[in-house]
């Protein structure tokens, strides 16, 4: 892979895919955006913080809404190298599983994980990780920068 000169964060949304689907096809093999999973319901919660409990009670509704992003997602990365933070969806494995396992088994995109998340999500992103052989993402967040303290 041809390290990326760009990572940009993006969410699932159909208007987000439609832009990078607009991009040259020249752009796109540059960059490896992280497409992130925003949450059904709720607003998105902060980066380093489980959600306890977890705002989404309707796991059937959100295993639908994940194979509805997935399919699409796949198709729009075309092949190409990304990687996909499902932060929002961690609380419902059966809801995940099966939209996860697609993912990692039918693109080039990799799952990341982070430690603060569910330890079955951190055990389940990394047993798909290492099938797919394309590895895993690890997000951590960082405090304060050095030269801000």
């Amino acid at each position: 892979m041809v390290e990326p000169i760009y990572v940009p964060v993006l969410p699932t949304t159909r208007s987000a895919r439609s832009a990078y689907a607009q991009l040259d096809l020249t752009v796109r093999r540059r960059i490896a955006p992280l497409w992130t999973l925003d949450p059904r319901v709720g607003p998105e919660r902060p980066r380093g913080r489980r959600a306890f409990p977890a705002p989404d009670t309707d796991a059937a509704e959100l295993g639908r809404r994940l194979a509805a992003r997935v399919g699409p997602l796949v198709e729009v990365m075309g092949g190409l190298p990304g990687w996909v933070d499902a932060a929002h969806v961690e609380c419902h494995v059966g809801a995940w599983a099966s939209s996860l396992w697609r993912l990692t088994t039918g693109s080039t995109l990799r799952l990341v994980t982070g430690p603060e998340r569910d330890r079955e999500h951190q055990r389940h992103a990394a047993d798909l990780a290492f099938m797919s052989g394309r590895g895993l993402g690890i997000r951590v967040l960082v405090d304060d920068l050095p030269e801000a303290q």
